[in-house]
């Protein structure tokens, strides 16, 4: 085997393994905290968000925060997490893809229903909707519901488990809806569909048409090598 064909698969394979290790955890840490209107957008690491209006496009959507924010003087944060996370606010959403151009997946991740004042509310009132988008142009729907207060009167984080860990996403969509007794979807929020989102454990991975054409290459660079020595 020629230098050039052992330097060929030496590059190919490192390229194969890199993207696949390239394992994070999104936690708003690193971010200033601001305020967010729809069509705002902003970088965390490897990945790139954007921010969406509610029905109503009341203006402010979004915001990086955490409990000693000033954010917290007007809305009803959750508890269990001292360190910075994303609002998602008067029914907005928050769009999440790639900035390096790759795929990724999306394992576990913590959320919080985020109510506009304070009241009592032990019992369940929201779900987390999650709208994910593979490299097939197929789109995957599924939600979470947030749980009710705890034992002592505060909205808490809950750590879920994205049900579809192996897909490899384009982009990912959060978003709340408000629930009946029932726990299902009612149609409008009127601006009180809120959340909170943090530490998502994602990983970069090639998307399926670059992991195919480097295949291929690989098997044409085989092909014409065997050629050469047949030759």
């Amino acid at each position: 085997m020629n230098k050039l064909f052992k330097n060929a698969l030496i590059a190919i394979g490192a390229t194969l393994a890199i993207p696949a290790a390239s394992a994070a955890v999104i936690d708003f840490d690193s971010l200033s905290p601001d305020i967010y209107a729809a069509g705002d957008f902003f970088s965390d690491g490897n990945y790139k968000f954007t921010v969406g209006a509610g029905p109503n496009d009341t203006g402010f959507a979004g915001a990086i925060g955490s409990n000693v924010a000033d954010a917290c003087f007007l809305i009803d944060c959750p508890v269990g997490n001292d360190s910075q996370y994303y609002l998602g606010l008067n029914d907005g959403s928050l769009n999440i893809a790639s900035d390096v151009g790759m795929g990724f997946t999306l394992g576990k991740f913590e959320a919080s229903f985020v109510a506009p004042v304070v009241a009592n509310i032990p019992f369940s009132v929201a779900r987390l909707l999650i709208s994910a988008q593979d490299y097939l142009g197929n789109t995957y729907n599924t939600s979470v519901e947030l749980p009710g207060q705890n034992a002592n009167g505060f909205w808490e984080f809950s750590g879920f488990a994205f049900d579809a860990p192996g897909l490899i996403l384009k982009q990912i969509a959060f978003t709340a809806c408000l629930t009946d007794v029932n726990g299902a979807c009612v149609p409008l929020g009127e601006n009180q569909a809120q959340f909170g989102l943090d530490n998502l454990n994602v990983s970069t991975v090639p998307e399926p048409a670059s992991a195919l054409l480097i295949a291929l290459g690989l098997a044409g660079m085989g092909i014409a090598y065997r050629r050469k020595q047949a030759a």
